[in-house]
């Protein structure tokens, strides 16, 4: 049963990658780094958004295959296959006891808005967590059978999942260190080693010559607060459909989640995972939580020593992935703090079955029609364009795939209140509306999303 549900979140995450519109993030990776193959990935600079393992992929990619939504989204859809054929083997180790639980964790963990919907989009989140839950695996092996090859493979998984996507780096150094910890308590130091060097020999290959071009404004995303930290997380968490917030997505319940449950949680697990440790109980749980509260404090640490920013949406990935992982492991086991925990996740369950909608995803909803608006576009014959900076990158990847063979270079209106003149269309957002009258301009095409649309000089109507 947990097989065939991974399956059917793969199959959903495929369809979605063929049909969903490119997103602004996903056209900024092909056009400013994708697009120029493996020297562009690696010696064009740095950006937050250059998840270079991923980037080098979908490089690849797009070479082999052309340029396409599909192509671009392949090594995504790589991570999620990797990481959907893991996540039911690790469910069953930390919840043997009924399958319904296992369902339950699984559905929560694999389509929740914030995981299942970037199994789908070119962004290496997926290719990263794919990797880490491959770590886990290997882990937990290890700590069955002392075999030292697991911990090599747990530490090659972790340096492939931070070479996907950086943010992941955090989880990676606790899973590393709670490998180092379980050779030692094993007494077999010399399989530490194993634990540490094929990442470090992974990471320094893979992102030593782009991280050498990087900037001080290179990690501009994330959240300068804790509490700021856990409320963008739930948002992402929570929320797929921004006009059906479902029965959890109100403010008020959101917040609470963020600084009640979140908070409460943390710190009731802390308790438990430390006296199951003291008595030697539970060890894969309090393993794992080991890892959670490790990575915590590594967030911490660095953002006081390095001011580094907390996680925050799709940052948090990783973190938000193993604390759900742990805390359903943990209620499994539990009778009294064991049934709150498994209301809320049917609570979760619910909140996600309710509100999801395959047609697009969250973060990007705005951009939900892009594919439509070039299709309009080119029926049109418009050959020179102007659009507002969230829709230019969309719109060039789109004259790269040749799906806009008519359209000039896209230029991007760089003002907040642009003077549009001596274009043949304007893509605008609602809050552009008032120089609509101003510059004699008609709307001609919306989005789906109501806050998008196409405007043209009126005379030419």
């Amino acid at each position: 049963m947990v097989r065939l549900l991974a399956l059917a979140i793969f199959a959903l995450s495929a369809w979605r990658a063929a049909h969903l519109s490119i997103t602004i993030d996903e056209a900024f990776t092909y056009n400013r780094f994708a697009s120029g193959g493996f020297a562009g990935v690696f010696l064009s600079g740095f950006d937050a958004n250059n998840h270079v393992l991923h980037s080098a992929l979908a490089a690849l990619s797009v070479h082999l295959f052309g340029v396409s939504e599909l192509a671009l989204r392949l090594p995504a859809l790589a991570g999620a296959f990797l990481f959907l054929w893991v996540l039911p083997s690790l469910v069953r180790r930390l919840l043997p006891a009924a399958v319904w639980q296992q369902l339950l964790a699984m559905f929560v963990l694999a389509c929740n808005p914030l995981t299942l919907d970037l199994l789908c989009l070119a962004r290496g989140y997926s290719l990263a967590l794919g990797f880490f839950a491959l770590a886990l695996d290997r882990l937990f092996a290890y700590a069955d059978t002392e075999q030292r090859r697991d911990l090599l493979w747990m530490s090659v998984a972790l340096g492939l999942s931070v070479a996907s996507n950086l943010t992941f780096g955090y989880v990676a150094l606790a899973t590393m260190i709670a490998g180092c910890a379980v050779a030692a308590h094993r007494g077999r130091l010399p399989d530490a080693w194993a634990a540490v060097w094929p990442a470090l020999l992974v990471c320094s290959y893979v992102l030593m010559l782009p991280l050498s071009r990087a900037e001080g404004g290179s990690f501009y995303f994330g959240a300068t607060t804790v509490r700021s930290s856990a409320e963008t997380t739930t948002d992402a968490f929570l929320l797929h459909d921004p006009e059906d917030l479902g029965p959890l997505g109100g403010a008020r319940m959101r917040a609470r989640f963020a600084r009640r449950f979140l908070p409460i949680a943390a710190i009731a697990l802390g308790l438990v995972l430390l006296a199951w440790f003291l008595s030697g109980r539970h060890r894969d749980v309090t393993l794992l939580g080991g890892i959670v509260y490790c990575a915590l404090g590594g967030y911490w640490i660095a953002h006081v020593w390095l001011h580094s920013p907390y996680p925050s949406e799709r940052t948090g990935l990783g973190l938000v992935f193993v604390f759900f992982l742990c805390l359903a492991a943990a209620a499994a086991r539990l009778r009294t703090l064991g049934i709150p925990v498994a209301i809320v996740f049917a609570a979760l369950a619910l909140q996600f079955a309710m509100t999801m909608d395959p047609r697009f995803v969250w973060a990007w909803y705005d951009e939900r029609d892009n594919r439509a608006m070039a299709d309009f576009l080119e029926r049109g014959g418009f050959r020179r364009v102007s659009s507002h900076w969230l829709f230019q990158p969309a719109l060039e990847f789109y004259r790269a795939s040749g799906r806009l063979r008519s359209l000039e270079p896209v230029v991007t209106q760089l003002s907040p209140t642009p003077t549009l003149q001596n274009h043949d269309a304007y893509v605008l957002l609602k809050t552009d509306a008032p120089t609509l009258e101003k510059n004699q301009l008609e709307v001609v095409w919306r989005s789906a999303a109501r806050n998008v649309f196409v405007a043209v000089p009126a005379q030419k109507r």
